[in-house]
């Protein structure tokens, strides 16, 4: 084999490998994206679980859509969202910490959100804790089973 070929054949598997090779920021943004289920939502301490419609809240590109809470409830903060539910959202990953910096202006859901995968130790599900100053979510992640390809994901999250 010629040297071109060679070098040709080294570029071209170079290539291949880094293009199929996922940054940190993609496979976290990747695995963030669908729908969860509410396991626990805290606001200042309190539970908030019984006071909204859904237990889910929805993830895409770009865009999160909290779950609204019933307009009646009596225990809990006057405050809490009921129109607008769906906020930007931005990953950050700077200095080793993983970050969701959610963008919007009602204090249960807008802010600096600290990012945590883990197993679930009873069931096999992917589970998040978002944790902001005020706010603490914790969620399962719907229709993820953990099956040999999503395990891979997973371990390599919660590896880094």
């Amino acid at each position: 084999m010629t040297s071109l070929k060679k070098a040709f054949l080294v570029n071209i598997l170079t290539i291949f490998i880094l293009s199929s090779c996922q940054s940190t920021e993609e496979l976290i943004h990747e695995t963030l994206i669908g729908q969860w289920v509410v396991e626990q939502i805290d606001y200042k301490g309190q539970s908030m679980k019984d006071s909204v419609l859904v237990n889910f809240l929805s993830i895409d590109d770009s865009i999160i859509e909290f779950p609204e809470f019933h307009q009646d409830r009596r225990n809990q903060p006057k405050t809490l969202p009921r129109e607008n539910h769906k906020y930007k959202y931005l990953l950050d990953l700077n200095d080793g910490k993983r970050k969701l910096v959610v963008l919007g202006e009602h204090p249960v859901y807008s802010g600096n959100y600290d990012l945590k995968f883990f197993k679930d130790q009873e069931r096999p599900l992917l589970m998040l804790e978002l944790e902001s100053s005020e706010t603490r979510i914790i969620l399962s992640k719907l229709l993820f089973g953990l099956g040999k390809e999503n395990l891979r994901k997973v371990r390599r999250i919660l590896n880094e």
